[in-house]
């Protein structure tokens, strides 16, 4: 089995830490690959993926926060980072992310494909704004929109999906309007598994004026919507169903 793995050597050259697509700063002189295990076993330092390009490895344990800032970043199997893993404008693509593995959302934002979420996404930056394409997956993970800012999590597809075990909470909060489950493709619809609770203060799903883009989408609820008393949950766009339970009842709109 190929480890790849940061050593202080190579990264003293920057006490801050290193760019993913240096060869140099790898143990291996190499850059990791789609058969690698990386473990970044070091503390305190911080790894960033900036190039424009695709990295595929097969699994990523860090201590080391790594911050996603471009290109993409494809791990075909865990993730699991006991510091933090931050989208700042790059993408994680097809990752299983571990319980207790917190995915921070910058506001420069980013972008999940095909990810199988345990930990938690955190949209608790400015304006946070995460894009999902392949579906998003809840493997008891969580989704939680800050108590001092706004956030959206952005569906492209058109047969979007919200699955698994998990839940969503949006907190109460000034801006409390914009936070957005968006379905952003034309015509499409957003599907929430019946295992995922939608619950908190107020937010929105489906479509929101306040954001643009298509008012034509629909919304598919099969789990369960549950707005605290004081808020409002808003499922909005030309059509939506309810197989799930709403209590209080969603405002639709």
């Amino acid at each position: 089995m190929d480890i790849a793995s940061i050593v202080p050597i190579n990264i003293g050259i920057n006490p801050n830490g290193g760019d993913w697509d240096t060869p140099g700063n790898w143990s291996t002189g190499t850059l990791p690959g789609p058969g690698d295990d990386v473990i970044i076993n070091i503390a305190g330092i911080a790894i960033t993926h900036s190039a424009n390009v695709a990295d595929t490895v097969k699994s990523l344990t860090s201590q080391a926060g790594v911050t996603l800032s471009g290109g993409s970043l494809i791990v075909t199997g865990q993730v699991q980072d006991t510091a933090a893993l931050t989208l700042a404008g790059g993408t994680l693509g097809g990752a299983t992310v571990d319980a207790g593995t917190t995915v921070n959302v910058a506001n420069a934002g980013g972008t999940l494909s095909g990810v199988t979420l345990g930990g938690t996404l955190n949209l608790n930056s400015s304006t946070p704004t995460v894009t999902v394409s392949g579906g998003l997956t809840l493997s008891g993970g969580s989704i939680v929109f800050g108590a001092t800012s706004y956030g959206v999590v952005r569906f492209t597809d058109a047969s979007a999906s919200l699955a698994g075990t998990g839940s969503v909470t949006f907190n109460n909060l000034t801006y409390s309007l914009y936070n957005t489950l968006q379905e952003d493709a034309a015509g499409g619809t957003l599907t929430i598994g019946p295992n995922v609770t939608v619950s908190g203060g107020t937010g929105t799903i489906g479509y929101n004026s306040n954001l643009g883009g298509p008012s034509n989408v629909s919304f598919v609820n099969q789990g369960t919507i549950n707005a605290d008393a004081a808020g409002t949950i808003t499922l909005n766009g030309n059509a939506w169903s309810n197989s799930g339970l709403s209590s209080p009842p969603a405002a639709a709109q």
